[in-house]
């Protein structure tokens, strides 16, 4: 097998590289680092650049005009080489086989590129003005178009190869949907309070930023040792020979499957409003709801949005459960519209923007936090149908959805911003004061419906495309069709068949027995070293465990 990193002997079959995850089913430790802290590093970064790295070339920069226009065509340019990087990452992820599997491997790598291209991003030589747009250009590429792309498309992987139990994916989706509103969170909430503080000083942002990067460094790193590709595995454990898939076929498995095209398409305008809202949201603060960096405006509006999202954990999972993924989150986009509707009909009303995008955010959040557990069942429905999986290559189109859109908003914004008249704060050369001036109406307007018109009308047009997604309806027939498949395959092979939650449970069996042993040696040991009696002191564990039992 030609694969990439697939030689048995690779580096992450290093025990240093092993995942720390042993257990079959998904339990609380994998939950926790590997799906809510992991990801919240991974994609700090990203949700910082979203919101203000535009605000740090515009005004902390502050470049001129002629480098507006740059900066409203170059992200457009740079969308193609960020596309070609997305499809390379998939391309690449799907024909890599490991012992650690086929999209963890990367998250290492990604992690190690986001801080350093974070560090370049900000690390802007001062001076002559066209070294400082081409210093822009190449740290942007790097990120947005080899770091990121690795990053997102890992990262998009872990829900769909994690397991085949619909509960405990859907509640991994919901859980990397809320590690994605922390991250966002932190740059709606924290960060325009320690904006105000840096007085638009370039060498405070790269100072701030680089501590930023060695802590998402850090969380991706708990993320890779505390995840688990127990689909990937199955193939592997199983001995199934796989077969090379050509692009072309897997393009023509996907594009010609409705529930993926849909579902794709949905994912596109669903991150194109948010995206837009993103960008627009520090300029929507400074000059519509509130005034220049005041430290308060965007950080109550931050929190506004965040406290629907932090109490739709409560409800989303126990939802999806009882109505299922796709009507949770129709009937959450109809809320939403209907939220985006209140705050644009006054946007410079307090009462109406508060009371909107609470309703805005509450409706939003099933379709933040499962959406990845409706892509799986719609990855496992095309695997059910054509007997191969297309994860890389499906994620990388999401994943060029995501970046590339960046990009593009990106563009499309600065360009109004630079058609409108935007004018870039100045500050005072003896005081060192920030002075803000006063936007035209039509600058004023961009900034309106780039937060709230654009997603009022996403939001309707998403709710319509969900309706005839019912994949989930399939899903019982599609998972008994792709394990007679398996089973096929190996005893075509001469191999011996063992059911996938019949292996797993083995190796549950023998991971606790492990475990076991390894506790009495320690307690064998500790007390030889103590003088205590060990039928005494296992006689008291075993005692506590039945309690516990009892009382559980």
């Amino acid at each position: 097998m030609n694969n990439t990193m697939s030689n048995k002997k690779s580096l992450f079959s290093s025990p240093f590289f092993r995942t720390r995850i042993k257990s079959a089913n998904v339990k609380f430790k994998e939950i926790a680092l590997g799906y809510l802290i992991g990801p919240i590093g991974g994609m700090l970064t990203s949700q910082i650049f979203v919101t203000f790295l535009n605000t740090y070339w515009t005004d902390v920069l502050h470049l001129g005009e002629n480098a507006m226009a740059f900066l409203s065509i170059f992200p457009l340019i740079s969308a193609v080489l960020i596309a070609i990087g997305n499809f390379a990452v998939g391309l690449i992820v799907d024909r890599t086989r490991t012992s650690q599997g086929k999209a963890r491997p990367y998250l290492l790598l990604a992690g190690v590129l986001i801080a350093v291209s974070t560090v370049f991003m900000f690390a802007i030589p001062s001076g002559n003005q066209t070294v400082m747009l081409v210093w822009i250009a190449v740290s942007y590429i790097i990120y947005y178009s080899v770091a990121y792309p690795l990053y997102s498309v890992s990262n998009s992987l872990m829900v769909p190869l994690s397991t085949r139990n619909e509960k405990q994916r859907s509640l991994l989706s919901s859980v990397s949907g809320i590690a994605g509103t922390a991250a966002s969170s932190f740059g709606a909430i924290i960060m325009p309070m320690i904006v105000p503080f840096f007085n638009n000083d370039k060498n405070i942002w790269l100072i701030y930023m680089s501590i930023i990067a060695a802590v998402s460094l850090m969380f991706v790193s708990l993320q890779y040792y505390f995840t688990r590709e127990r689909i990937t595995e199955e193939g592997i454990k199983l001995n199934i020979r796989e077969e090379k898939v050509s692009l072309g076929k897997q393009l023509k498995a996907l594009f010609t499957e409705k529930y993926w095209v849909l579902v794709m398409i949905f994912f596109f305008i669903f991150q194109f409003v948010g995206a837009m809202q993103n960008f627009s949201m520090a300029y929507y603060c400074n000059y519509i709801l509130g005034t220049y960096q005041d430290g308060f405006t965007q950080t109550v509006l931050g929190i506004v949005t965040g406290i629907p999202f932090a109490a739709a954990v409560l409800f989303v999972w126990p939802l999806t459960n009882k109505i299922g993924i796709k009507n949770s989150i129709l009937f959450g986009l109809i809320i939403s519209a209907a939220g985006c509707l209140i705050a644009f009909i006054n946007p410079y009303s307090w009462v109406m923007v508060v009371i909107g995008l609470f309703l805005k955010c509450l409706g939003a959040a099933p379709a933040a936090y499962v959406i990845y557990a409706l892509i799986a069942d719609v990855l496992d429905h095309v695997e059910a149908k054509n007997g191969f999986r297309c994860d890389g290559l499906s994620v990388s189109v999401s994943g060029i959805i995501m970046s590339v859109l960046q990009s593009l908003c990106q563009g499309i914004f600065n360009g109004m911003l630079n058609a409108t008249g935007y004018i870039a704060p100045t500050t005072d050369p003896v005081t060192g004061e920030v002075i803000a001036a006063a936007q035209n109406a039509a600058t004023n307007n961009v900034f309106v419906w780039c937060y709230i018109g654009f997603m009022m009308i996403g939001y309707v047009i998403c709710a319509i495309i969900i309706i005839p997604i019912d994949v989930e309806k399939r899903m019982e027939e599609d998972h008994k069709t792709i394990l007679e498949r398996q089973k096929a395959k190996v005893l075509a092979d001469g191999g011996v068949w063992i059911d996938p939650q019949e292996r797993l449970r083995l190796e549950q069996e023998e991971a606790d027995k492990q475990a076991e042993e390894n506790r009495r040696e320690e307690l064998r040991a500790r007390c030889a070293k103590k003088g205590l009696n060990f039928e005494e002191e296992e006689a008291r564990y075993q005692a506590r465990r039945e309690a516990k039992k009892k009382s559980s």
